[in-house]
């Protein structure tokens, strides 16, 4: 399956090393497969070993990793695996933000599909308790916007959750960015067997061995 409305999503089948080629230039992607193994790629480069997100239950993903623009993609499994997919991300996305108020909207962020949610309606819930993710991704862009997009698409299509997962996002900046549709008490995808209940703040970047900036913990 190739498409580039947004990015280009290939569902390999089990090819344990793949070289992905693409008419348009990208400098992101994301793997996911079924089967116990670990992956390297590379992307117009050396070797990486991209960071795991921990946030899919139901099969082993990549983050999104980001690498100098290419058009083409390489990876690699130490073992057999299946139910490859790939999504390449094009540089920048679709625009830019727009001017920015206390919360980037949906529309400011420029999510295809506005306010509304793609593919499920938003059900609601009483939020009792918030859960603080990161997005194991890179702490470095200058385009926050730009990943909140490519966010979007790999949740909603790639992981098939209709939308993207978090409420909520907030960039190294401390800039809030509006999540998933339905605004406050909506629920999301982000936490395996429980989602009723809570709020899920994102932060960009990985932060396992690294703190938040003040600016987003200030946030």
């Amino acid at each position: 399956m190739l498409s580039f409305f947004f990015a280009a999503v290939l569902s390999l089948g089990s090819r344990s090393h793949d070289v992905v080629k693409s008419a348009q230039p990208f400098d992101a992607a994301a793997l996911t497969w079924s089967g116990n193994a670990d992956v390297r790629i590379r992307g117009g480069g050396q070797w990486i070993s991209p960071a795991i997100d921990d946030d899919i239950p139901e099969r082993h993903a990549t983050a999104i990793t980001h690498f100098p623009l290419t058009s083409a993609l390489e990876y690699e499994f130490d073992r057999a695996v299946s139910d490859v997919t790939v999504t390449l991300f094009p540089l920048g996305g679709l625009k830019p933000a727009a001017t920015q108020g206390p919360i980037v909207s949906r529309i400011d962020w420029g999510c295809p599909d506005g306010e509304a949610a793609p593919m499920w309606p938003p059900a609601y819930t009483v939020v009792t308790h918030a859960v603080v993710h990161h997005t194991a991704g890179a702490n470095d862009l200058t385009n926050w916007a730009a990943e909140v997009r490519n966010l979007w698409y790999f949740h909603t299509f790639t992981n098939g959750w209709g939308d993207i997962g978090y409420n909520y996002l907030i960039d190294p900046n401390g800039v809030i960015y509006e999540g998933r549709a339905g605004s406050n008490g909506a629920i999301g995808a982000h936490f395996s067997c429980r989602n009723t209940n809570t709020v899920c703040i994102s932060l960009f970047g990985t932060y396992s061995n690294v703190r938040p900036t003040d600016a987003a913990l200030a946030t």
